[in-house]
C-alpha cells in the first residue's frame, strides 16, 4: 500500500474533518450472547478450567482459561472473571514464572521450561491491564516487575518479545511485542518515585510509533504488515492501527504532548473510510491459522496442535461482524482527537 502525499494543511484538515463526523449509537449493536457468555463463565468456575491453569497458566490458545480471561476483560467485563482464577494467576507470577527475561537458552535455569515459563513483554502487558482492571496493583504484588518495560526497552523506543533481538548489534523492536506494555503504563499512576521512568518509557514509546505512523517502517516507509488495517477483536496482544492510534490519542491527551498530524492521519482515514457509517466491523480474525501448544496425557508432554476456539470467542471475532467495543473505541478516538485539536495539539 502506498502512502498517499497530503500537504501538512491537508492532513490537519483530513483530521479535522474524520473528528466532526456523528458517533455511533452503541446501543443499537448487539451485546455478547448471553448464553455464550454464561458458557464461557461456567467454565472458568469449572474444575478443568482450575487444573489446566494449575499445569500452565496460558497454554493452549485460544479456549484456554487465560484466553476466556482476556475476552471478559476486553469486554469491559473484567470483575465477572471468578475470584479463583485471578488468585492462580498471581500465584503463577509469584511461583510459576521466571522473574527475569533470559536473552539466551544458557540463561534459563535448569528444570524451567523455556517454552511455557517465560513470561514475554506482550504477555505481561495484557495481564497487567486485566489484573489493574480487577483492582490489583500488579507492581505491589510483584516488585521484581516493576521495572520490567523500561529494563527492556531497546534503543528504538520499543520492546521485543523475541530474545534474540536483545543479542543484535542493532536490536530492532516489535510493535506487536510494545503495544500491550505501553497500554498497562498509561494506565497505571503516574506519580511517585518511578514516575519519570514511567514517563520516559512512555515519551520513547510513542515516539516509536510517531516514527512509523503507526504501520511503515522508519527506514523504508512500507507498510510492516498489511494485516493491521484490517481491525480485529478481540485482540488478545495482536495490533491494529485502530490500537496503536488510541493510544497515541490518549497519551497525548493525559500527558498534553503534541502528535504530527503525519503520524496518525493515514490510518485514521483507513479506518474512517473502512467504516463511513461510524460502526466498526472486523476485518480479520487475529487468531486464526495459527497454532497452539496443548497438554498430552498420554504422552505427558505439550505437543503442537492447530489453534482451538470456542463459541463465545468466534461469535465475536467473525469478519464482517459490527463489534461494539471496538465502534466506542472509535467513538472516544474520534472525541479525543477532536479535543487535541482545539488544544492545538496536533501539530503541522
Amino acid at each position: 500500500m502506498k502512502e498517499k502525499e497530503l500537504t501538512e494543511d491537508k492532513q490537519l484538515a483530513l483530521l479535522e474533518k474524520i473528528a466532526s463526523r456523528p458517533l455511533a449509537d452503541v446501543d443499537l449493536l448487539d451485546d455478547p450472547a448471553p448464553e455464550l457468555l454464561q458458557e464461557s463463565l461456567q467454565f472458568l468456575q469449572s474444575d478443568k478450567a482450575r487444573t489446566m491453569l494449575e499445569r500452565d497458566p496460558y497454554w493452549p490458545k485460544w479456549d484456554g482459561p487465560w484466553w476466556h480471561m482476556m475476552v471478559l476483560h476486553e469486554l469491559g467485563m473484567t470483575k465477572l472473571i471468578p475470584r479463583e482464577r485471578i488468585e492462580q494467576l498471581l500465584e503463577a507470577f509469584r511461583r510459576y514464572y521466571l522473574h527475569y527475561f533470559p536473552f539466551k537458552l544458557e540463561d534459563v535455569p535448569a528444570g524451567t521450561n523455556p517454552l511455557n515459563q517465560i513470561i514475554c513483554h506482550c504477555q505481561m502487558g495484557c495481564i497487567e491491564q486485566l489484573l489493574t482492571a480487577y483492582g490489583i496493583n500488579f507492581k505491589e504484588q510483584f516488585p521484581w516487575a516493576s521495572d520490567w518495560y523500561e529494563k527492556h526497552q531497546l534503543p528504538d523506543g520499543g520492546l521485543n518479545c523475541d530474545e534474540a533481538a536483545y543479542t543484535k548489534k542493532n536490536p530492532k523492536s516489535s510493535i506487536v511485542s510494545t503495544l500491550p506494555a505501553l497500554e498497562a503504563v498509561l494506565q497505571s499512576p503516574l506519580l511517585g518515585a518511578d514516575a519519570i521512568h514511567k514517563l520516559n518509557f512512555l515519551e520513547r514509546g510513542a515516539s516509536y510509533l510517531i516514527a512509523r505512523k503507526l504501520l511503515r517502517s522508519a527506514t523504508t516507509g512500507a507498510v510492516i504488515n498489511d494485516s493491521w488495517t484490517q481491525l480485529c477483536f478481540p485482540r488478545f496482544y495482536f495490533y491494529d492501527v485502530l490500537r496503536g492510534g488510541s493510544f497515541l490519542l490518549n497519551w497525548s491527551l493525559r500527558l498534553e504532548r503534541a502528535i504530527p498530524a503525519s503520524a496518525i492521519c493515514e490510518s485514521m482515514e483507513i479506518i474512517d473510510s473502512q467504516n463511513p457509517s461510524g460502526f466498526i466491523s472486523l476485518g480479520r480474525v487475529s487468531w486464526k491459522d495459527s497454532f497452539t501448544r496443548d497438554w498430552d496425557p498420554a504422552t505427558s508432554n505439550w505437543v503442537r496442535k492447530p489453534e482451538s476456539s470456542y463459541p463465545l470467542l468466534d461469535s465475536l471475532s467473525t469478519i464482517g461482524h459490527q463489534s461494539k467495543p471496538l465502534t466506542q473505541e472509535w467513538n472516544r478516538a474520534k472525541t479525543t482527537l477532536r479535543l487535541l485539536l482545539e488544544k492545538k495539539l496536533i501539530s503541522p
